[in-house]
C-alpha cells in the first residue's frame, strides 16, 4: 500500500511539474508575441516619422527656392524650418 500511494503521488507531482511549466511556457510564448507586436508598432511609426522629416525637408528646399526667385517670405522659411524641426524631434 505505500509503495502504490507513493507512486500515485510521484504522478502527480510530475503531472504538476508539467501544467506549471505549460503555464510558464505560454506566459513567455505571450509575453514574445506582445513584444514582436511592439516592435512593429515602433518599426512601422519610426518610417513614419523618417517619412514626415523627408517631407518637411524637401517642402523646405521648395520654399527657399521660391524665396530666392522672389515669390516667398522670411516668414515661409522659418515656418517651414519650425515643421522641419517637429518632424526630426
Amino acid at each position: 500500500g505505500e509503495d502504490i500511494a507513493a507512486i500515485k503521488s510521484a504522478k502527480y507531482a510530475v503531472a504538476s511539474g508539467r501544467n506549471k511549466l505549460l503555464q510558464q511556457e505560454q506566459e513567455v510564448l505571450s509575453s514574445v508575441v506582445e513584444t514582436y507586436i511592439e516592435m512593429l508598432r515602433w518599426e512601422e511609426n519610426y518610417k513614419f516619422s523618417l517619412d514626415r522629416e523627408r517631407q518637411a525637408k524637401q517642402y523646405l528646399m521648395g520654399i527657399k527656392l521660391r524665396f530666392t526667385a522672389g515669390q516667398n517670405t522670411k516668414a515661409n522659411i522659418a515656418r517651414s524650418e519650425a515643421e522641419l524641426a517637429t518632424a526630426i524631434a
